[in-house]
C-alpha cells in the first residue's frame, strides 16, 4: 500500500487505487501464520483462532514475551522460536509489547486470573521487577532468559565472553533481578550490503541452533512440571573434587544431615526412593565413603576395591563412545587434544581382565528413583603435565561420560548440584551467552539443574546461573558468634591487670607476672601478630598492644558449626546471630553503642582501646543478649524487657535514645523471624523440581546486608554499572590513604607499586572498595551521572593529591574479570590517563614504570608499539576460558613439586594474560614478569563474616606474592582491606590478620565444639584448616611460624585441650586426622619448619597406625606422594617405636593401595627374622624416642610394582565395624568355641 502511494503521489501513476494504511497493533498476541495485523487484542481471540487454525496440540503452553517488532519487520527471531516450539509439539501464546509484566497480566492470564501458560520464555530484558515478582510467584510458573544481541552474530561465535560487556546489566543482570533463569543466546544481528542499491542493511537474525536448546530445555521443565513425583528421576550430586575419604562435602554445610533433610523430604513429596529404609546421616555417611567417591589414578588399589565391591555402575566404553559420538566435532576435538581418546584414558576407568572389556566408573548410589553421586574430579593432578603445562582443561571422558550416564542411561529428569560449588560451571567455554561447543551447555544438555547455594557467595553462585544453567536455592549461614577468649588467651587477659596493678606496689611480683605473660605469648608466636618483640626491655611498651590483641581475638566473629538445609538457627545461636547483625552501624548506632548510651558507658572509647576496656565491653555485650532473649525468645514486650534489663538507666534514658533501642529491637526481631524461615529453603527446592518459579532475592552475607534474608530464594547481585558506588569510593579512598600512611611511616618512603587482588564475590560485597582503592592510588577517580551510573573516570589534580601517584597491578579472578568487565576497562582508562600525565612536584611511578619498562622491551626486540602497548599493562589474569591460579590444586599435590620455582611459574604462566579496554586475555608472559617488579605491597579484601584469609584466598594472594619473590628476590608486604564491619573498614598487616583468625577460631574450642557437632563434615573441615595453613607456608614462608604449626599439633594430635577429638575422628572421619598428620609431615619433609624430633616421630608413628589400621585416606599429600610415606618410615628407622608387624603392615597397605613399594627400615627386616612377624596391636606406639637424626635416614630409592587387589578394609562408621563384628562372632560359634570362651 506504501508503494501504490509513492507511485502516485511521485512517481505520476495517477490511475492506481491507494488502499487506506493498515495500523500496526502497539500490543497484543502475535502470531505469524495468523492473518491480518497477525496480531490479536485478547487472550480469548486468539485462542478462538488457535484452536480452528489447526495450531492447537494436546500439549503444554509456553508463553513468549517479546518486544514489538513488527513496524520494522524485524521479527525473525520472534518467529524462529515459535515455530521450533510448535515443531516440538507445544503451544505457544507470544505477546508484545511493553512493559512486561502488564504483557502477561493482559494476555496470558485467563478471564479467572489463572496462567493460560506452563512457562515463560522472555526476550524481554526489563522487567519491573516488584509486579513482575508478584506475578510470577502468584503463576508458579519459570521464566527462561531468551537473549537477543545488540551485535552481530559472527561477533558473539568468535567471542569468548559471549555477551559483551557493555550488554551485561541489561541482558542478563536485570532480567536476574526478576529471577529470570537459564541465559541462551537465540539471535542476534547480521549486517549486510544489498547488492542493488549499495544500501548497508542491519537485521535481526535466529540462531537456530541455540533456539533448539532452549526449546528442549523449556521441553525439560514442562515434563518435571507435568510428570508425578513419584516417576521423578533425580540425581543428586555432591563434591569430592579432590580425592580423599575425608574430603566429602560442600561449603559451610553439613553434607549428610542437609542429605538426610532433603531425602526425607522429597520421600514425604511422594518421590521413590526405594525399600523402606532409614537412610539416616550415619547410613549416608557410610555408604557415600564406601562407595561413592572419586578415586585418583595413583591410587589403583583403591579403585579395584571399589568396582570389585559390585555396587557401582560400570559403563561399558562402546556405550559411551556411542553417547560422545553426538557430542559437537569442534568439543570432541578439544577433548581429545587434552586427553586422547578413550581408549587411552586411565582416570576412573577399569578393565575386566578376564572379558577383556574397558569400562568407565561412576561411582554412587542407587536409592529407587533417587542416585547420589560424587561429581567428578576436573582431573589436574591425574597426569601432571596438565597441570603445569595446560592452561585451561576440558571435561575428560569420565566427566562426560557421568554425565551422558544420567541423561541417556538414568534419564534423570532433573540435577541437584548440591551446595557451593561444583565445577562444571567452571570448565571452558563463553563467559555468559553460551555456544554448543561451551563445555558446561554440553555437559548439562536438557537438563534442568536445581543448585542450593551458600547466600555469602554470590559471585561464585553467578557463575552457576549463567554458565551451569543452575536455578540457585540460596542456604543460610553457620551461626555467628563471638570468639571470646580461652585457656591461654583468658590467662594473658588476666595477667595484664595484676601486672599493672603491682609493677609499682609489689615489683618482685610484677616480675614473675611478666615473665608469665612473655612465656606465654611467645610460646603462642603472639609476637609476629603484633609486629614487636616479645622481650622485657620492652614490656611495658608492648604491653597495650598485647592487651589490645587479646581484645581483638576476644571480639572476632567466626561461624559456630556448619547449616543444615532447611534447619533454622534456634536458642542461643538465634541470638548470637541477631546480635552480630544489630551489631554493625546503619542509619542509626548498634545495639551495643545504643546500650552503651542508655549505660552512660563510652562505647567508642572502648572500641578504640578494647584492651583497656574488656569487662566494660563483655557487660554491655551481656546486657545486649540478655535484652534480644526476653523480646525474641521468651517474647516479652519490649517495654518491659527495657524496664527489667535496663532499670532506671532506661527511664531517665533521652527520647532519643528510647527510639534508638526501640527500632534497633524491632529490627532484630524482624531479623529473627526471617532467620526463622530456613525451611523455605526445603520447599524452595521442592518448588524447583516441581517447575515453579524460586521468588529472587538479594545474596550476600546477612550481618553485612540483612536484606539478604530470608533464605531459599534465586539470589541476585549488584548493578555492574554503578560500582564502585560513591559510597564505595569513600571508603576505598579512605583506607588507601591509611595504607600509603602505614607504608610511608614503617619505610620512610611512599610506595612506588601496590598490588591488588579483585574478586567478584567480593565487589559484589564492598560494591567497589578496592576498584575505588586501585583508582585513588594512581590519583584518579570515578565519575557519575545524577542517577549514581559510572560514567567514565578523571584524573584527580597533583595539587589535590599531594602526594605521588603510586603505580598499581591488578590480578584479577576469572570470575572477576567475567562479572566485571566493565570495572576492568574503567581501571584501565585511568592507568592510561595516568602514563600521559606529566610529573609536577611529586613522582608519578605509573609514568615512570611504563617509560622503563618501554626501554626493556625495546631491548628484547620488541617494536616501538609493542614495547608501548606491553609496558601498559596494569590488569593480569587467567585466559579467557580460563579460571584459577593452579596453585589450588598443585600446592595440595605437594608430591608433584619440590622447589617453589615449579609454582611461581605455575602461577606466571596461569595469570599472565593482559585485559583492559583493547586488549582481553592476550598472553603477555614478558610484561607481567615486569609489572610484577618492584611490588612493594599485595592487597587482598575480605568483606565477610563468614570466610577468611585461611581459605583458597592463599592461591591468589599468596601466589602473588610468591611471583613477586620470584621476580624480585623479595616477598611484599601484605595487607588485608578489612570490611567484614561495614561501618569499620580498616587495613590489617596480614600476619595479624591471619592470627586473629587463626586464635579466634581453629585453635578455639568454642569453634571445635561447633564443628564437632556436624561429625564427618566438621572433621572436613578440621583437615581443610591445616590444608589452607600449607597453602599460606608454601607460598609466605615467613608468615607462618613454627608456633603455629606446634599449635596445631598440640590442638589436634595432643588434644591438649581435652575435648576427646582423638575418639571425635576415630567415631567419624578418621582419615581427616591421618590427612592432618601427613600435612604436618611433608612440612617437615620440604624444609619449611623444623619441628622436634619426638614430637615428628609421633606424628610418623600416629599416621603410619592410621593408615594400618583404616587404609590410606588418598588425598593429594598421601596416595599421590610417595616420598611422603616413605619419609614417615624413614622417621621411624629406630627401633621400638612402632611394632615390626606395625611397619610391614603400612608397606603392604600402601602397596596394595598405590602399587609402589615402601622401604622399610633394616631393623623390622630383622625384628621380623627374630620374632618371626610377632603382631603388635596397630596403632600401638611406645613413647620413647630414639637418638638418631632424621636428616641420615631421609630419601630411600622408591621402586613401582604390578597393582595388586586390596583386601577390604572397614572404611567408617559404626554399621561397617557391627558387620565384622557379627561375622566374627558367627565365625567363631561356627568352631564350637563360644562356650568355651564364656566359661575362660
Amino acid at each position: 500500500r506504501l508503494i501504490a502511494y509513492l507511485l502516485r503521489e511521485f512517481a505520476g501513476v495517477a490511475d492506481l487505487t491507494v488502499e487506506p494504511p493498515i495500523e500496526m497493533p502497539l500490543e497484543g498476541i502475535y502470531h505469524p501464520d495468523a492473518p491480518g495485523t497477525k496480531v490479536f487484542e485478547t487472550l480469548e481471540s486468539y485462542l478462538k483462532w488457535y484452536k480452528t487454525s489447526g495450531h492447537l496440540k494436546d500439549a503444554s503452553w509456553v508463553g513468549l514475551l517479546a518486544y514489538n517488532t513488527l513496524k520494522t519487520n524485524d521479527n525473525m527471531v520472534e518467529v524462529a522460536v515459535i515455530r521450533q516450539l510448535e515443531k516440538q509439539g507445544l503451544n505457544v501464546v507470544c505477546t508484545i509489547g511493553y512493559p512486561a509484566d502488564e504483557m502477561f497480566q493482559r494476555y496470558l492470564l485467563t478471564e479467572g486470573g489463572n496462567p493460560q501458560v506452563d512457562i515463560i520464555i522472555s526476550l524481554m530484558f526489563s522487567h519491573p521487577k516488584e509486579k513482575s515478582i508478584k506475578l510470577l510467584a502468584d503463576a508458579n510458573i519459570p521464566i527462561i532468559r531468551a537473549i537477543s544481541l545488540y551485535n552481530r552474530i559472527e561477533e558473539w561465535e568468535d567471542s569468548s565472553q559471549g555477551v559483551e560487556s557493555f550488554q551485561l546489566a541489561s541482558q542478563i543482570f536485570l532480567p536476574e533481578l526478576s529471577g529470570l533463569i537459564e541465559p541462551i543466546v537465540v539471535g542476534g544481528k547480521r549486517i549486510f550490503f544489498d547488492e542493488r542499491t549499495g544500501v548497508k542493511i542491519t537485521e535481526r537474525v535466529a540462531v537456530n541452533e541455540r533456539i533448539e536448546k532452549l526449546v528442549r530445555r523449556t521441553k525439560s521443565w514442562l515434563k518435571l512440571k507435568n510428570l508425578s513425583n513419584n516417576k521423578k528421576k533425580i540425581a543428586v550430586l555432591y563434591y569430592n573434587h579432590h580425592t580423599g575419604k575425608q574430603n566429602i562435602g560442600a561449603s559451610y554445610l553439613d553434607l549428610f544431615a542437609s542429605l538426610q533433610m532433603v531425602l526425607e523430604s522429597l520421600k514425604g513429596a511422594g518421590y521413590f526412593l526405594g525399600k523402606d529404609i532409614s537412610l539416616t546421616k550415619e547410613i549416608l555417611q557410610d555408604l557415600i565413603v564406601m562407595q561413592g567417591r572419586n578415586i585418583s589414578t595413583k591410587a589403583p588399589g583403591e579403585l579395584e576395591k571399589l568396582v570389585k565391591g559390585g555396587k557401582i555402575v560400570l559403563v561399558p566404553v562402546k556405550q559411551y563412545k556411542e553417547w560422545y559420538s553426538d557430542l559437537p566435532q569442534d568439543f570432541r576435538k578439544t577433548v581429545e587434544e587434552k586427553w586422547g581418546s578413550v581408549d587411552e584414558t586411565t582416570l576412573m576407568t577399569w578393565t575386566d581382565k578376564g572379558k577383556k572389556k574397558k569400562y568407565i566408573v561412576i561411582p554412587g548410589l542407587n536409592f529407587g528413583n533417587l542416585f547420589l553421586g560424587p561429581q567428578p574430579t576436573r582431573g589436574w593432578l591425574e597426569e601432571s603435565d596438565h597441570l603445569y603445562h595446560d592452561i585451561t582443561l576440558p571435561p575428560h571422558h569420565q566427566y562426560l561420560a557421568f554425565y551422558l550416564w544420567l541423561k541417556h542411561e538414568l534419564k534423570v529428569d532433573a540435577v541437584i548440584h548440591f551446595g557451593k560449588h561444583g565445577t562444571l560451571e567452571w570448565t571452558p567455554g563463553k563467559q555468559v551467552g553460551l555456544s554448543e561447543n561451551c563445555a558446561p551447555d554440553v555437559l548439562m544438555q536438557d537438563i534442568p539443574d536445581i543448585y542450593p547455594y551458600l547466600m555469602d557467595d554470590v559471585g561464585e553462585g553467578l557463575q552457576a546461573k549463567r554458565r551451569g544453567y543452575g536455578v540457585i536455592i540460596d542456604h543460610m549461614i553457620p551461626a555467628i558468634k563471638m570468639s571470646g577468649l580461652y585457656k591461654e588467651y583468658a590467662k594473658i587477659n588476666e595477667l595484664i591487670p595484676l601486672y599493672e596493678q603491682s609493677k609499682n606496689q609489689t615489683p618482685a611480683v610484677a616480675e614473675k607476672y611478666k615473665e608469665e605473660i612473655l612465656n606465654l605469648a611467645g610460646e603462642l608466636g603472639i609476637g609476629k601478630d603484633i609486629g614487636m618483640e616479645l622481650d622485657k626491655e620492652h614490656f611495658d611498651d608492648l604491653l597495650d598492644s598485647l592487651h589490645d590483641y587479646i581484645a581483638e581475638i576476644r571480639g572476632q566473629s567466626m561461624p559456630y558449626g556448619l547449616h543444615v538445609l532447611g534447619v533454622s538457627l534456634k536458642g542461643e545461636g538465634l541470638i548470637s546471630m541477631v546480635t552480630a547483625m544489630l551489631g554493625v552501624e546503619t542509619d542509626i548506632p548498634s545495639i551495643q553503642e545504643i546500650v552503651s548510651h542508655i549505660l552512660e558507658v563510652d562505647w567508642k572509647k572502648i572500641k578504640k582501646h578494647p584492651g583497656k576496656h574488656i569487662k566494660e565491653a563483655e557487660k554491655i555485650e551481656i546486657v545486649c543478649e540478655i535484652l534480644l532473649t526476653k523480646v525474641i525468645l521468651e517474647k516479652m514486650p519490649s517495654e518491659k524487657a527495657f524496664s527489667e534489663t535496663l532499670g532506671r538507666n532506661y527511664a531517665s534514658a533521652s527520647p532519643k535514645e528510647k527510639g534508638w533501642l526501640k527500632e534497633i529491637i524491632e529490627r532484630g526481631i524482624d531479623y529473627s523471624e526471617k532467620l526463622g524461615q530456613c525451611d523455605q529453603e526445603i520447599k524452595s527446592i521442592l518448588n524447583g523440581l516441581n517447575a515453579g518459579y524460586i521468588l529472587p532475592g538479594p545474596g550476600n552475607d546477612p550481618i553485612r546486608a540483612p536484606e539478604a534474608l530470608p533464605t531459599g530464594r534465586n539470589f541476585y547481585g549488584f548493578n555492574p554499572e554503578k560500582i564502585p558506588t560513591r559510597a564505595a569510593w569513600k571508603v576505598g579512598k579512605k583506607l588507601a590513604d591509611d595504607l600509603i600512611e602505614g607504608y610511608l611511616k614503617k619505610n620512610g618512603r611512599y610506595p612506588h607499586k601496590t598490588a591488588l587482588v579483585l574478586w567478584a564475590t567480593e565487589t559484589l560485597r564492598h560494591h567497589g572498595v578496592m576498584e575505588s582503592k586501585a583508582l585513588y592510588l594512581m590519583g584518579a577517580k570515578p565519575v557519575w551521572d545524577g542517577r549514581g551510573y559510572v560514567k567514565g573516570v578523571e584524573l584527580i589534580p597533583e595539587s589535590e593529591l599531594k602526594r605521588p601517584r603510586i603505580d598499581i597491578l591488578v590480578s584479577a579472578s576469572g570470575l572477576y574479570r567475567d562479572v566485571f568487565p566493565i570495572q576492568i576497562g574503567l581501571i584501565d582508562d585511568a592507568v592510561q590517563l595516568v602514563i600521559k600525565a606529566e610529573k609536577e612536584k611529586y613522582e608519578n611511578f605509573v609514568r615512570l614504570h611504563t617509560l622503563e619498562a618501554e626501554q626493556v622491551f625495546r631491548e628484547k626486540g620488541y617494536s616501538e608499539k609493542e614495547a608501548a602497548e606491553f609496558a601498559s599493562y596494569r590488569i593480569s589474569g587467567a585466559p579467557n576460558q580460563g579460571y584459577g591460579t593452579g596453585l589450588n590444586e598443585a600446592i595440595p599435590a605437594s608430591g608433584t613439586w619440590e622447589k617453589e620455582d615449579k609454582l611461581a611459574d605455575l602461577y606466571i604462566n596461569r595469570m599472565n594474560y593482559a585485559y583492559g579496554r583493547n586488549v582481553w586475555g592476550k598472553k603477555s608472559k614478558d610484561a607481567f614478569k615486569q609489572a610484577l617488579k618492584g611490588t612493594d605491597m599485595v592487597v587482598h579484601s575480605r568483606s565477610t563474616n563468614l570466610f577468611g584469609v585461611l581459605d583458597d584466598f592463599y592461591q591468589y594472594m599468596g601466589g602473588l606474592a610468591m611471583a613477586v619473590r620470584n621476580v624480585s628476590g623479595k616477598t611484599p608486604e601484605l595487607y588485608v582491606s578489612d570490611a567484614k564491619d561495614p561501618s569499620s573498614p580498616r587495613m590489617v598487616n596480614f600476619a595479624k590478620y591471619m592470627g586473629l583468625e587463626t586464635r579466634a577460631r581453629y585453635f578455639n574450642p568454642k569453634w571445635i565444639t561447633g564443628m564437632k557437632e556436624h561429625g564427618y563434615s566438621g572433621a572436613r573441615e578440621m583437615a581443610k584448616f591445616v590444608e589452607h595453613l600449607w597453602g599460606w607456608q608454601v607460598t609466605t614462608p615467613k608468615e607462618v611460624s613454627k608456633e603455629m604449626w606446634e599449635q596445631a599439633y598440640q590442638v589436634y594430635v595432643e588434644d591438649k585441650y581435652g575435648m576427646e577429638l582423638k575418639e571425635f575422628f576415630e567415631k567419624n572421619s578418621p582419615h581427616a586426622l591421618q590427612s592432618i598428620t601427613a600435612r604436618m609431615m611433608e612440612v617437615e619433609r620440604k624444609g619449611y619448619q623444623k619441628f622436634d624430633k619426638k614430637l615428628l616421630q609421633k606424628v610418623a608413628a600416629d599416621y603410619i597406625a592410621s593408615v594400618v589400621t583404616r587404609g590410606m585416606a588418598c588425598c593429594e599429600h598421601t596416595c599421590n606422594n610417595i616420598a611422603l610415606n616413605q619419609f614417615a618410615a624413614n622417621i621411624l628407622s629406630i627401633p621400638g617405636l612402632v611394632s615390626p608387624s606395625t611397619m610391614l603392615k603400612f608397606q603392604n597397605q600402601v602397596k596394595l593401595t598405590t602399587g609402589i613399594d615402601v622401604k622399610t627400615p633394616d631393623w623390622v627386616k630383622e625384628a621380623e627374622e627374630k620374632e618371626a612377624g610377632a603382631w603388635t596391636a596397630p596403632g600401638e606406639v611406645k613413647k620413647e624416642a630414639g637418638s638418631k637424626k632424621l636428616e641420615d635416614v631421609k630419601g630411600y630409592e622408591m621402586k613401582e610394582k604390578k597393582d595388586e587387589t586390596a583386601t577390604e578394609l572397614p572404611t567408617s562408621g559404626i554399621s561397617l565395624v557391627a558387620i565384622l563384628i557379627v561375622l566374627g562372632i558367627v565365625a567363631i560359634m561356627g568352631r564350637g568355641l563360644w562356650k568355651g570362651m564364656k566359661r575362660q
